[in-house]
């Protein structure tokens, strides 16, 4: 088990916006609690008080069934919850939390990234975003789920997606507590998958519907809305920094060159073993400067003037190059063997 709790990226701005939001979370929770055990405590005495008037024998196991039944009824935070088409659970579900250990999973990573992504695309940006991704991830859980649902997973998701764009190669600061404590710089290409897939099954297994599909969309949106900004010029990355795009494009520039470099290193091998073999089977470029001349009478096999070399191919084709040429190689303008320059 680890927590996250700080990444060395550099900030241009300060990331008010996830400051606030990360308090209004701690904040509605503590409200959330505080008026559930209210209502719970109100409704436990109430039935209490209903169940002795009328001397009926009822089991633990269903009195806390009714009351847990009756309390989520009369809880004031109930209209908040996305539980239908209506506008303050579209609005309000992302910030209620039904387990406190759920907020803290939360929480733990939204700090450092969102803290991160916030600062890099801007503070009426981000809270954008948590706005919509938000209203979105709702209409996908009411279109595709069942039950109602709560908690900022969409937002999360979405978050942790363009961290993965922005700073994949930045280390990622976590604390360990197994098998002893201690601090480990770890990477993003680590980090976020594991959230990702710790956020999936605590979706599927707190039963929540299909809670996790809205997530699972959320972590594509986060990619696709980085990779669009980046792509655009929105975003510019410190030139410290760079993005995934950075280095998938480094990555295929280097196999590029890789495949490039393998390629020239196998025609030179190539050309080393075709300048053993003899003219007539060799096969090469041609020489710059090597032209096709009508044959002259008498010529013998070579002749050199002041500036050319005259000799003839094996196929009966005459050649002349510039005398600086000596000692090479090229091929017959007629028949395309090699031939070596006297």
């Amino acid at each position: 088990m680890f927590i996250l709790y700080s990444v060395d990226t550099s900030f241009e701005r300060k990331p008010i916006a996830n400051w606030l939001i990360f308090a209004l979370l701690l904040l509605v929770f503590l409200v959330e609690t505080v008026t559930w055990r209210r209502t719970e405590a109100s409704v436990r005495e109430s039935l209490r008080s209903k169940i002795a008037r009328s001397a009926e024998e009822v089991s633990d196991v269903e009195f806390d069934n009714a009351v847990k039944k009756e309390s989520e009824n009369k809880w004031v935070m109930q209209r908040f919850m996305l539980n239908g088409w209506t506008f303050s659970g579209l609005t309000g579900y992302s910030w209620l939390h039904w387990s406190f250990w759920l907020l803290v999973f939360n929480l733990v990573f939204l700090w450092p990234m969102g803290n991160a992504v916030c600062a890099e695309i801007g503070n009426w940006q981000y809270a954008a975003l948590f706005l919509v991704v938000n209203l979105f991830g709702g209409i996908i859980h009411l279109l595709i789920g069942s039950g109602p649902a709560s908690g900022i997973g969409a937002v999360m998701a979405c978050v942790a997606g363009m961290y993965l764009v922005f700073y994949p190669e930045i280390p990622m600061n976590c604390l360990f507590f197994f098998p002893r404590p201690e601090m480990v710089a770890l990477s993003t290409y680590f980090v976020v998958p594991f959230w990702f897939v710790a956020d999936l099954i605590l979706a599927m297994v707190e039963l929540r519907g299909v809670t996790y599909v809205s997530h699972f969309l959320g972590f594509l949106a986060g990619i696709s809305i980085a990779v669009v900004a980046l792509r655009n010029n929105w975003v510019v990355m410190d030139k410290n920094e760079r993005s995934l795009i950075d280095v998938l494009e480094k990555r295929k520039t280097e196999v590029q060159e890789a495949v490039k470099e393998t390629t020239e290193a196998g025609e030179e091998e190539k050309q080393e073993e075709l300048l053993e073999r003899p003219a007539e089977s060799a096969m090469m470029e041609a020489l710059p400067g090597a032209k096709k001349i009508a044959p002259e009478k008498g010529a013998g096999d070579t002749k050199t003037g002041d500036d050319v070399i005259r000799f003839y191919c094996v196929c009966g084709q005459r050649i002349k190059v510039p005398k600086s040429y000596a000692g090479k190689a090229g091929r017959c303008p007629k028949c395309k063997s090699l031939v070596r320059i006297p």
